[in-house]
């Protein structure tokens, strides 16, 4: 809230804007969209201190929401026909290798990626907030994408590749490039559906089972918007 001006004039009652809750981790500071933070910035399977990471951004805007681009991350559908991600159809109707929670949804699957057999973890926390874990060239790595909405119906992607912290410093941060850089290229092959992707209910198909449970999942997901009596 303002308190003065320099001309000493009392200040408008509503200039003031919401204070939202703040956090700085990986390279980046995190905003939560509600009074106090429903959940907290989730670790790695390493700690802070064993990790080393690279940030930056996608680069292009999309006009989507946020939940948008996390519910393309959790349709196995659209892994297999657009970026060529095989699975074993065992594993695909095992419900073990899938988590819902009340603020998470998590993926654990083998698959072969790009030549690579792999064996990854995927994430979304919330509606914008989404990780994976896994192995490139037998080293562990990992990725976050943390989606910002400066504008309605405009959705931001900040990437930040991780590896875990060796005797050789160099090394570890062309390994973090390497992992964002990875990240930023899948992102890449989205960018024409991403760009301007709208959802509809209904129009789904047998395959669409997976990103279906994602899609109740975020109807029982709270709805926030603190700042509303603060935007004129």
């Amino acid at each position: 809230m303002a308190t003065g001006t320099g001309l000493l004039d009392d200040p408008p009652r509503n200039a003031r804007i919401f204070s939202f809750p703040t956090t700085e981790r990986f390279g980046l500071v995190w905003a939560f969209n509600g009074i106090e933070p429903l959940w907290e910035i989730p670790s790695m399977s390493s700690s802070d201190d064993a990790l080393v990471w690279h940030v930056g951004e996608l680069g292009v805007d999309m006009h989507i929401d946020p939940f948008v681009f996390c519910a393309n991350g959790m349709d196995i559908q659209h892994l297999e026909a657009l970026h060529g991600v095989q699975f074993d159809p065992a594993d695909l109707v095992d419900d073990r290798n899938f988590l819902y929670e009340k603020y998470r949804a998590q993926i654990k699957l083998r698959n072969e990626f790009r030549g690579e057999l792999m064996e990854t973890v995927w994430s979304t926390w919330g509606t914008s907030f989404f990780t994976l874990e896994g192995e490139i060239d037998g080293r562990w790595f990992a990725i976050i994408d943390g989606l910002a909405l400066p504008a309605p119906g405009l959705t931001q992607a900040f990437i930040v590749g991780l590896a875990e912290r060796t005797d050789d410093a160099e090394a570890d941060a062309r390994q973090a490039l390497k992992a964002f850089e990875w990240e930023r290229s899948v992102l890449l092959e989205d960018i024409e559906v991403l760009a301007d992707l709208h959802f509809r209910p209904g129009p789904v198909t047998r395959s669409d089972t997976h990103v279906a449970r994602f899609y109740e999942y975020l109807r029982k997901y709270p709805r926030a918007h603190p700042s509303r009596d603060f935007i004129n």
